[in-house]
């Protein structure tokens, strides 16, 4: 019985638009930071505040206090200075463990998109006639 050849999958037949998404996540026992967590953090430090921050992203306050209570406890130090109210008002920004941590945590996830576009060229680039089982990582069956 003869194969059929592989079709060339290009951005044509599946639409220029197609394209893998990873959205990384950081785990001990079990999940504790990922993009929502590194968008609040960001906009505490860009705001000054976490109630503004909490606010920006429609999460309440006492729910963004518990994701920045779980991910501090999780990782076993800090990720904000906090300051008391007053006449001028309280205030939060990331300590500078917390800013390595957020600066680390984005490069990482730039690095992760990039390999998966790139793995994604790959797997999705079987020229016609190939074998499937030729293309690095490609793990189909037929």
């Amino acid at each position: 019985m003869r194969r059929k050849k592989e079709k060339h999958i290009t951005g044509n037949e599946f639409g220029t638009a197609l394209r893998p998404v990873v959205k990384l996540r950081m785990a001990k026992q079990g999940l504790f930071f990922g993009p929502g967590t590194a968008e609040l953090l960001e906009n505490i430090d860009a705001l000054g505040s976490i109630q503004e921050a909490c606010a920006k992203m429609d999460l309440s306050y006492s729910k963004g206090s518990r994701i920045i209570k779980n991910t501090e406890k999780e990782l076993g130090f800090a990720l904000l200075e906090r300051w008391s109210g007053g006449a001028s008002g309280g205030g939060a920004r990331l300590t500078s463990e917390g800013r390595r941590f957020l600066d680390a945590y984005k490069a990482l996830s730039v690095k992760v998109q990039q390999s998966a576009e790139a793995l994604f060229a790959t797997c999705f680039a079987l020229t016609e006639g190939a074998d499937k089982s030729s293309a690095e990582g490609y793990g189909g069956q037929e």
